[in-house]
């Protein structure tokens, strides 16, 4: 039978060309591309689209290094006669000029890709190769340099600009704006930014100084004030860390779940090797593909460091190995939960009061926090764990949900194992609903997952998130529709952080007691007391980010 190899993603840059001036990039810490696709490279070759004008009013702001010419798409090639006239004109500008390829047979057709059990379809796709290959140097490596930021999604404006901002706050080398005509088009505002009042990260009164109050704001417009307002902070920051986590090539399981611990404010460092280096571990179901995993695992414990898998990993590591480490145990029910409460050591009262305990990780004062501060808007369904610290105390329920009828059930639990801690950090069913956790609740993981971190958020909302840098240089984006008060803290004793934007000081927030179940970084879960850290609060604006350096 045959298969039907389908992409949802474009075969990009099948080369560099060589030219005699090679673009240095227009700003400090990145470099610009865009790339115009097979159709919009035929209009500008039969000047529909005339590349001049085209490229003046792409470029009015937008500082362009390095474009993709597409020479094929939907099983049609450009006409060949004429790229090389095109391909002249943008080195004129000073531009890179490289190759792409999207192997689709029709868009239309589901994103419908090559048969390549069809010889047509192969013979096909060996002359598209072969006429790129004609123009370009074809399949140079290095070339392709970064992430890419598309049209959609961008409404409100604010999310286009803030997947810019995710990109290059990430170091990407290359900033891909996609395509080439989608750029040249006009915003059109909603009514739907409530938030427009407000002094945000993307300051469109400001972006429209830059082109006139008669004209029309473009996507163009948009990247260059976002990624202009971007460069001036990146020349600060350094090479960006996080919380290391394993994924094994061509590994599976828990998709995109990443991106969403991202979103709760866990800066996350992927690598494709055990990271044994790292004070603390994150595994997800991806790491079930290391047939080596749990031996991995007890030699991290074993040195006295941390690992934290998900329940995703624990699902998938049933009866290979992992009750060795902890008597746990997936049982594939699932149980909704909407009250937390928070384990305070042994002996402490799971149920008083609206899920919250005066055990040992009760605050000094004893005084009852507000209700909403430990119950979520809706249902949340998650896995059940069983776990057999009543028989045992092999493990300990750090953060539990409370069904309606009572039970409790673990979203954060921990246990011993040699000299290490193991964790096991509980995913809803829908990853999604990480952000409808309280803010308590994310804290107590925040603080288990950032244990060994120098820089973590302690306290914020959801979609609040953390980009962390080798130099003491961070950086918290708010991606809500509201600002956001957020506390970070410092591992040691600093004396301020500053403003890297504004150059203001924030000195560090007033000591308070131990906190209740993260409340304050109070959070530690077993064990002995965890090296002082040093807190700062300050408030972030709707759909904005700031940056920091440590003093």
């Amino acid at each position: 039978m045959k298969k039907n190899i389908q992409t949802l993603a474009v075969l990009l840059a099948f080369g560099i060309l060589a030219v005699s001036a090679q673009a240095q990039g227009h700003y400090k810490s990145f470099i610009v591309s865009t790339y115009a696709t097979q159709g919009t490279v035929q209009r500008l070759i039969d000047g529909d689209l005339d590349p001049a004008e085209s490229w003046s009013n792409l470029t009015r702001n937008l500082k362009i290094d390095k474009i993709y010419i597409e020479v094929m798409r939907n099983h049609t090639l450009v006409d060949e006669a004429g790229l090389e006239k095109l391909k002249k004109f943008y080195q004129d500008q000073g531009v890179q000029v490289c190759g792409g390829l999207a192997y689709s047979v029709s868009e239309a057709n589901g994103y419908q890709g090559f048969d390549y059990a069809d010889p047509e379809n192969r013979a096909f796709a060996k002359k598209a190769v072969e006429m790129a290959a004609r123009h370009m140097d074809n399949l140079k490596p290095g070339v392709n340099k970064g992430g890419w930021v598309d049209q959609g999604g961008a409404n409100p404006i604010d999310r286009y600009s803030e997947q810019l901002l995710d990109t290059v706050f990430s170091r990407c080398p290359e900033m891909c704006c996609f395509n080439y005509s989608g750029m040249l088009g006009a915003i059109r505002f909603g009514a739907n930014r409530t938030w427009a009042d407000q002094p945000t990260s993307l300051n469109l009164a400001e972006a429209q100084k830059t082109i006139g109050p008669d004209e029309d704001l473009t996507f163009a417009d948009i990247a260059a004030y976002t990624l202009g307002q971007a460069d001036k902070v990146l020349a600060h920051v350094g090479k960006p860390v996080g919380i290391k986590t394993y994924t094994p090539y061509h590994a599976t399981g828990e998709e995109f779940l990443h991106d969403y611990l991202g979103m709760i404010g866990l800066p996350m460092d992927i690598f494709p090797q055990f990271p044994t280096d790292a004070d603390m571990v994150l595994l997800t179901e991806q790491a079930k593909f290391d047939l080596n995993i749990v031996e991995k695992i007890k030699a991290q414990l074993r040195a006295g460091k941390s690992v934290c898998v998900t329940s995703g990993f624990l699902r998938a590591m049933k009866g290979k190995g992992v009750e060795d480490i902890c008597e746990i145990e997936a049982t594939g029910a699932t149980v909704p939960v909407r009250r937390f409460t928070f384990a305070g050591g042994p002996g402490a009262p799971f149920r008083s009061g609206r899920g919250f305990g005066r055990g040992a990780g009760a605050s000094q004062t004893n005084a009852p926090l507000a209700a909403d501060s430990f119950e979520a808007s809706r249902d949340i369904f998650i896995p059940e764990i069983k776990y057999f610290n009543i028989l045992t105390h092999d493990a300990w329920g750090d953060t539990l949900g409370i069904s309606p009828g009572g039970t409790t059930y673990p979203v954060l639990l921990s246990g011993d194992y040699s000299k290490g801690k193991f964790y096991v950090l509980n995913i809803p069913n829908d990853p999604a609903d990480l952000y409808a956790f309280p803010s308590t609740v994310l804290s107590v993981i925040r603080a288990a997952l950032g244990s060994a971190e120098p820089i973590r958020i302690d306290n914020a909302p959801a979609q609040v998130a953390l980009f962390r840098y080798d130099n003491s240089t961070f950086i918290v984006q708010n991606y809500l529709p509201a600002e956001a008060t957020v506390t970070v803290s410092i591992a040691g004793n600093a004396a301020q952080i500053q403003d890297l934007l504004t150059g203001k000081e924030i000195l560090p927030a007033p000591a308070t007691g131990r906190g209740f179940g993260g409340f304050g970084g109070g959070f530690r879960g077993r064990g002995p007391a965890a090296p002082p850290r040093t807190a700062f609060t300050f408030t972030v604006p709707p759909h904005s980010y700031m940056a920091f350096t440590v003093k």
